[in-house]
């Protein structure tokens, strides 16, 4: 849009990124440095994970911490089984799949033929 211009947001120092943190929910406590590092110091998931901590107070950050971990290892998990699935295929399926990718909802045969 006219007038806009794009930042990039880097990851931010471990430092910062906890002083974000504990701006947004002080209770984190000593808990910062490692919800810090889980969320890589990317300033929308420091956001996120201390918005999460300072409205829901009856949600310790210890067990938050033990969740985004774990979530984050099955995403991980989800995401090795899908390359290799892709470095699987023959050669011009993953182009071709990729095709498909474009279609928000559901198609049918003679869409896919006509791609």
């Amino acid at each position: 849009m006219p007038g806009l211009r794009t930042i990039d947001l880097d990851s931010l120092p471990p430092a910062d990124a906890e002083t974000l943190l504990l701006n947004i929910a002080l209770r984190i406590g000593s808990y910062a440095a490692q919800l810090a590092k889980l969320c890589g110091g990317l300033p929308m998931a420091l956001r996120l994970a201390g918005s999460a901590l300072a409205e829901r107070e009856d949600r310790e950050p210890d067990e938050y911490i033990r969740r985004l971990d774990d979530a984050q290892t099955r995403l991980e998990l989800i995401e090795a089984s899908l390359a290799l699935s892709d470095q699987l295929l023959l050669p011009e399926l993953p182009r071709l799949w990729r095709l498909l990718a474009v279609f928000p909802a559901d198609f049918d045969r003679p869409v896919v033929a006509r791609i």
